[in-house]
């Protein structure tokens, strides 16, 4: 960094960024200006055989530029793929017109995105998600899509069309009823919810998504000619092609790349020819289905391995690379929006959002998934998937929509995708103030009071006469429960824990400490454990959301004024704020690590295992501690 303009001073900092930008806008607007005084319409004059490599080059250009710039402004840099595209396209700079550059390098990416979606659905592991999340999932897609369609035919008579073609309303019906998971997933990711009640709710009903999506793909095809026939073999050979993956991936495909795992290269080469035979499977005369749907099926019969995960790490810059292509081809086939696009696109943006409450959270909160997982999941499921864009892609090239669906579809994506940063950064501060419109807290609140006999539903452990609670349960908890279970198990019978969670209450129970869903924040949530002597928070600030250690200590002293607290922190300074509210003890983990290696250290001998050292430090017998050597180290 030293050595880079960062080092420079401001003044000449600038005098460098600006260079670099003039060039960077030199490069792109040049062929341009050419085209113009040549009269050639973006013709390099290079040949035909240097299109497509030219295509590659501007598109990988802009959309890096434009994801950048995203980045920087927090939005999700799948819009500056599409911007990309849409700059160097025809209603951009008009760098890249011809159709048949444009789709050849959709197709590539197409299906390598589709092959890296499969790879996600492991239909086994989706199988045995909660059954909040199989009902709304399985519910989910039809209840929108259906919805959809009536308001979008309401539209129609009222003169506001999402198309002209016969199946414009349709596409868009059932392209609104899914999310994106490339947005959510790094979204809940960034904000270390992935793990929590509603990520794992919003995370499982995004795979059901994915097995509607490839259903509704699966009868893309006979959308125009819906005959019976027609239909079923279509499904037979789709069943067929499902088989023969699945036997392959079980009996041969194990081995094979078992033997290869050592060789990334070759891993990758191997991954990438089982999804390309399955597409040429596909593509036989007495099969004739589409490759897009052969590379998910491909996918998919990988998700059950054991190393998929390795897998898919190992491929993901391939697909990365390909997967923008893929977006920025779609953004050069953007036409010019007009007013009537954009308010359209305004309209379809409420539609979705009101399909979300109707199709998540009614169907959650009637499962008894409780308000804030509910609402949560809601926020979080308000965009339109990349998917969507697939199927709508798709449908354009089998003339089912034109280009003013796919162009109204198009801004509402990148609406709610610029909203979805928004939406799922604040969902806390969103539940809380719809919680206090609705009184939902309230309502909740007195459904956990001891006279209405909820609480032995909700626990079998009676938590009132507990002394010890336990203020939400993260990483640092879970290892206390495990020591307390190891050394002193007869503390747990002591322990009572108040979640949001309430999927947690069986793994507590079994360790024999008893369980509260409730709001940890809020005295009235706390007030029945009226025997408490030892509050813990062990949830740092981060997790929390909308909430701090400084708070929830205020909370437990103004509930309990006798009892010792112990909270997190992150910094001196938030450890200060605490001790001020009256914490007896606040927990920095990493101060408290370095002081524990920094003894260590500093008081082994050299030629001591560092393993032995760490445990006589500690007077423990935990044997999960690896043992480490000096040498090794």
């Amino acid at each position: 960094m030293a050595s880079s303009a960062a080092g420079l001073s401001f003044p000449v900092q600038m005098v460098v960024y600006a260079l670099a930008l003039g060039m960077l806008i030199y490069v792109l607007v040049a062929p341009t200006l050419k085209a113009k005084a040549d009269d050639h319409g973006g013709h390099d004059g290079h040949g035909a055989h240097a299109g497509v490599m030219r295509t590659i080059a501007y598109s990988v250009v802009s959309a890096g530029s434009l994801a950048f710039l995203m980045h920087m402004m927090k939005q999700p840099i799948i819009l500056g793929y599409l911007l990309g595209g849409a700059l160097i396209g025809p209603i951009g700079l008009r760098i890249i017109t011809k159709d048949v550059e444009i789709h050849a390098i959709s197709e590539i990416g197409l299906v390598f995105l589709l092959f890296m979606i499969g790879l996600e659905l492991n239909v086994a592991e989706m199988m045995q998600q909660s059954k909040q999340v199989i009902f709304t999932g399985g519910l989910q897609f039809p209840t929108c899509m259906a919805m959809h369609v009536g308001l979008f035919q309401l539209l129609g008579l009222a003169g506001l069309s999402v198309g002209s073609s016969q199946f414009a309303v349709l596409y868009m019906s059932a392209c609104c009823a899914l999310s994106s998971s490339m947005i959510v997933v790094k979204l809940l990711q960034n904000k270390q919810e992935t793990d929590t009640h509603a990520g794992k709710i919003t995370i499982g009903i995004l795979h059901f998504q994915g097995l509607w999506a490839i259903a509704f793909l699966a009868m893309q095809p006979n959308l125009a000619n819906p005959h019976a026939m027609g239909i079923l073999r279509s499904v037979a050979m789709m069943g067929l092609l499902v088989a023969m993956s699945f036997a392959f991936s079980r009996l041969i495909l194990p081995p094979v790349l078992k033997s290869a795992s050592a060789a990334t290269e070759l891993m990758l080469v191997l991954s990438l020819t089982w999804c390309f035979f399955v597409c040429c499977c596909a593509l036989l005369d007495w099969v004739n289905l589409s490759m897009e749907l052969a590379a998910l099926i491909a996918g998919m019969s990988m998700a059950s391995f054991p190393f998929s995960a390795e897998l898919n790490g190992k491929i993901k810059y391939i697909r990365d690379f390909f997967t923008t292509l893929y977006f920025v081809a779609l953004g050069m086939q953007i036409p010019m929006p007009t007013f009537y696009t954009i308010g359209m696109a305004l309209v379809v943006c409420a539609i979705v959002t009101l399909g979300r409450w109707v199709g998540v959270f009614c169907t959650l909160y009637c499962m008894e998934a409780g308000a804030r997982p509910s609402t949560l999941a809601c926020i979080n499921l308000t965009q339109i998937s990349e998917f969507a864009l697939v199927i709508a892609a798709l449908g354009k090239t089998l003339d089912h929509i034109g280009d003013d669906t796919m162009t109204i579809l198009i801004w509402s994506f990148c609406m709610l995708a610029a909203s979805a940063g928004y939406l799922i950064g604040y969902n806390d501060k969103i539940y809380n103030y719809f919680a206090h419109m609705s009184g939902m807290n309230a309502d909740r609140r007195r459904s956990l009071a001891p006279s209405t006999g909820v609480m032995s539903e909700v626990s079998s452990i009676d938590p009132s006469e507990r002394t010890i609670v336990m203020l939400g349960c993260f990483t640092v908890g879970w290892e206390l429960i495990d020591e307390l279970e190891r050394r002193r198990p007869e503390m747990l019978k002591q322990m009572v824990v108040v979640d949001f969670n309430s999927q947690l209450k069986d793994k507590f129970e079994e360790k024999g400490i008893a369980f509260m869903y409730g709001d940890i924040s809020n005295p009235e949530s706390l007030g029945q454990h009226e025997n408490a002597q030892l509050v813990i928070s062990t949830v740092p600030d981060a997790v929390l959301r909308g909430v701090t250690n400084m708070d929830l200590v205020t909370v437990a002293k103004k509930v309990w004024p006798d009892c010792q607290t112990i909270a997190v922190a992150q910094s001196v300074a938030d450890a200060s704020q605490i001790y001020e509210v009256g914490a007896d003890y606040v927990l920095m983990i990493s101060q408290l690590g370095a002081e524990r290696l920094a003894e260590m250290l500093l008081t082994a001998p050299d030629s001591m295992d560092l393993a032995d050292a760490f445990l006589k430090l500690e007077g423990s017998d935990n044997p999960h501690l690896r043992r480490t050597t000096m040498e090794e180290v």
